[in-house]
């Protein structure tokens, strides 16, 4: 029968296999709590949250208007929150001097994360000036997007 030697070298190479598959196991049975606990303590990087607002087709924006008249247009918001989110809306009129304002339309939705909605708007603006401002704003996410028109002279 043979006798076979131990020696301090391989006892420690076991040592440190043991250690490296514990920690592996560890790791991986608590990935999740450990990522989740890293972002708590704001330790890993965050993704930039925004949204998108713009005009569904701006070259096709009215360029003027007659009071009262109704007229279309489009704009679109594409969520990028990395959240599932609620949009509020409201499209205002506003005067060039921007001392007056009138709410023309007002809404909300619902959006899931990186998916986009347009929304298309009839609204009558009525007579504050010359030139007027129309603006889209999401109130909930500080984002506005805008153009102008001009009256039809008569």
């Amino acid at each position: 029968m043979k006798t076979r030697v131990v020696n301090r070298q391989s006892i420690l190479y076991a040592l440190l296999g043991v250690i490296i598959i514990g920690l592996i196991s560890f790791g991986v049975t608590y990935a999740h709590g450990i990522k989740d606990q890293l972002n708590d303590w704001k330790l890993l990087p965050q993704p930039e949250r925004l949204t998108e607002l713009y005009f569904a087709k701006p070259n096709n924006l009215p360029s003027t208007y007659i009071p009262g008249v109704s007229q279309t247009f489009g704009f679109t918001v594409h969520n990028l929150e990395y959240r599932n989110t609620d949009y509020t809306y409201q499209v205002v009129e506003e005067n060039q001097a921007d001392t007056q304002t009138v709410t023309l339309q007002q809404g909300s939705f619902w959006l899931r994360q990186n998916h986009y909605k347009t929304v298309t708007e009839n609204v009558a603006l009525s007579d504050l000036g010359s030139r007027v401002k129309i603006v889209v704003n999401l109130s909930n996410v500080n984002e506005s997007i805008d153009y102008w028109v001009s009256e039809v002279t008569k």
